[in-house]
């Protein structure tokens, strides 16, 4: 959902040049399927269409193409940690780093929850894309 969020809002405010996110997991047990159906509800309830995004397992040697490296929960964070170049460790950030909306600090996968729980991830999301536009806003564009 993410990867759809964060590309409407910078579309929405005119940095669609400038700045794009792209989603990959850990693992290449979905490669090439589409989000979950509950995900893609709930995205549509909102206007997002993630009708292209399509799951992809995550290459490590392409981290260093990247100025940002943005994980939903801490084991992602943790096993990225591992992987990466010692150089681009600070580039990885939680998602929710980027949101006063929540105390947590990792998002939680919806996945094995009912659909409600998706819209409140949504939330989360949106929130958590708009703060790291602004925060990309005020520093570099």
């Amino acid at each position: 959902m993410a990867e759809g969020v964060f590309n409407k809002l910078a579309l929405e405010d005119g940095l669609q040049d400038q700045v794009q996110a792209f989603s990959a997991g850990l693992s290449d047990a979905c490669a090439g399927k589409p989000p979950d159906d509950r995900a893609q509800v709930a995205a549509e309830k909102k206007n997002y269409d993630l009708s292209g995004v399509r799951a992809k397992k995550l290459d490590p040697t392409q981290l260093r193409d990247y100025k940002l490296i943005v994980c939903m929960d801490q084991s992602h964070f943790d096993h990225l940690m591992t992987v990466c170049h010692p150089d681009d460790e600070s580039k990885l950030k939680l998602l929710l780093y980027y949101t006063n909306d929540t105390e947590d600090e990792e998002l939680e996968d919806p996945y094995t929850k009912d659909a409600e729980v998706f819209d409140e991830t949504l939330h989360l999301i949106e929130s958590s894309c708009r703060g790291l536009l602004d925060q990309l806003k005020a520093q570099v564009l």
